[in-house]
């Protein structure tokens, strides 16, 4: 079982990982990453879809060959991911609170966008909400296409 310790030193992160490379790399090393990045002062985060769902639609996504959704979705999620990221930030006393807490405002702000993007998608194209299956007719003209 990880210990629930935080690492010494914490600038050893580089940016270009991503926050599940992150807890990777702090997990590998005996340490519960959840300590790192759910100390932040968290801002009010509201997902109205779950990252399951947006797995959902990536998988329909590459299935059937219809990348469009699929970007929206990961888009959502990598947003999310930077906003984590910044929370994590803003644990260290030496960064500038300020930059971090603009980005993490400014990824929320996105997320929210591309959230409304994701339902005007699902309505538009007439997905089924409670399985998040593409429909048939868009389903058969991808298969049509390849």
């Amino acid at each position: 079982m990880a210990q629930n310790l935080q690492p010494k030193n914490t600038n050893h992160f580089v940016t270009r990982h991503s926050v599940r490379q992150h807890t990777q790399h702090l997990n590998a090393r005996g340490y519960d990453a959840r300590c790192c990045f759910l100390k932040a002062p968290a801002m009010d985060v509201s997902h109205r879809f779950t990252n399951e769902q947006l797995e959902k639609v990536i998988n329909e996504g590459m299935i059937y060959m219809c990348a469009c959704p699929a970007q929206v979705a990961q888009s959502i999620r990598s947003l999310r991911e930077v906003y984590a990221y910044q929370q994590s930030c803003l644990t260290e006393p030496k960064n500038d609170a300020r930059v971090h807490q603009e980005i993490a405002r400014a990824a929320q702000m996105a997320q929210s966008v591309m959230e409304d993007c994701m339902d005007k998608i699902l309505d538009l194209e007439k997905w089924d909400r409670a399985t998040l299956t593409m429909p048939a007719a868009l389903r058969k003209r991808q298969v049509e296409e390849i």
